[in-house]
């Protein structure tokens, strides 16, 4: 249960700055990793990427299916691990394919970031 009143907790006007502030972030240090990405991965610009914001949780977490990356509120590096959650989708199938185990996931996403971010 939390701490704090429900109404605090859930407190839209909180989850909508933390939106903006996010948005704001992303736009100053994504120096175009979508599309360098994408074109890394042969994939179409069209393809999108969604944000959720949570408040509980792991610090960040991905759909594979949906393309959906959830964001925890008190990560305090949370375009870095956007970022992380991203390629992770994007290498989700290999993964499957070829049944790699959570350590030489994390080292292929991290060795494709940065590659991808120079």
């Amino acid at each position: 249960m939390p701490e704090k009143s429900l109404k605090h907790e859930y407190d839209y006007s909180k989850y909508k700055l933390y939106k903006n502030n996010l948005k704001n972030s992303w736009n100053i240090k994504e120096r175009n990793f979508t599309e360098r990405l994408l074109t890394f991965f042969n994939k179409s610009p069209k393809n999108k990427f969604i944000v959720e914001i949570t408040n509980y949780g792991p610090l960040g977490f991905y759909n594979s299916w949906k393309n959906i990356i959830t964001i925890n509120m008190n990560n305090p590096h949370p375009i870095s691990t956007i970022k992380h959650e991203m390629v992770h989708i994007m290498i989700e199938p290999f993964i499957k394919k070829y049944n790699i185990n959570q350590k030489q996931k994390e080292a292929t996403v991290d060795s494709l970031l940065t590659i991808i971010q120079k």
